[in-house]
Order: C-alpha cells, then sequence, then structure tokens
C-alpha cells in the first residue's frame, strides 16, 4: 500500500500531482481549497514520511510506522504542525486542523484494512498522535 503514494493520498481525499519525491495535494476543506506541496522522506524508522515544503503551516511533517508480527500489523502514525500566524492557515486552530488530519488518517486506516483482510493480516490502530509544536 505504502509503494502506491499517489492512491495513498487519493485515498485520505486529496487531488494528487506527483513529480519524483513532490506532491502537490489539493483539497476542498468547508469552504476554500486547501493546497499542501510536500516532499517525501527517506529515513530508516519510518514505513513513509514526508514533509510540507510549502502550505498553509509554517511547519508539518508525518511519519506512518508499520510494525508487523506473525498475527498483523499495527499502524502508528505521527504528526505535528505548527500553524501560522497569518494567512489561510491562521483561522484554523489546532483543533479544527486535528478533526480534519483525523478524518484523513481514518480513511487511510480504513483502505489499509481492506488491504490487510484481502491478503489475510490483521492490522490494529491506527495510533495516531498529533501535536502541535
Amino acid at each position: 500500500m505504502f509503494e502506491d503514494v499517489t492512491a495513498f493520498f487519493d485515498a485520505a481525499g486529496f487531488d494528487v500531482d506527483r513529480t519524483h519525491d513532490r506532491l502537490e495535494l489539493s483539497k476542498q476543506v468547508a469552504v476554500t481549497r486547501f493546497e499542501l506541496d510536500v516532499k517525501l522522506r527517506e529515513t530508516e524508522s519510518a514505513t513513509l514520511a514526508y514533509e510540507q515544503v510549502s502550505g498553509p503551516f509554517k511547519e508539518m511533517t508525518t511519519r506512518y510506522h508499520v510494525d508487523s508480527s506473525a498475527t498483523g500489523s499495527c499502524l502508528t502514525i505521527e504528526t505535528s504542525f505548527e500553524p501560522p500566524a497569518t494567512g489561510f492557515g491562521s483561522f484554523l486552530n489546532g483543533t479544527v486542523i486535528k478533526q480534519q488530519r483525523r478524518m484523513e488518517l481514518d480513511a487511510v486506516a480504513s483502505l489499509l484494512k481492506v488491504n490487510d483482510e484481502t491478503s489475510g493480516q490483521k492490522i490494529e490502530g491506527p495510533s495516531v498522535t498529533t501535536g502541535d509544536d
């Protein structure tokens, strides 16, 4: 599932345009169009990691960790963000951002669950950590 990053973000409700390790993500949120440019990060400890290059946050990073065992897999998602003081993101408080991220991550978790059911694996979770560092 994580090998096809475009399908992964599509499952979270984004329109995706990929060029190498960069993704331009857009999504309608309430009455405005949310646009985010992220760069995929190669990291030894995460199955998938990315950081915002441009978008509504001062900073934003997300890491997906999958721990596999003989009985199934556990997905842990870590995301941190700092909303800007001005512009689009300024009226989005931490609660609104966390609610939006929760909906996106739940959609992705549902997709992962369906994929694991077809492979005979069991997926736990997800364990989601959000914060506004």
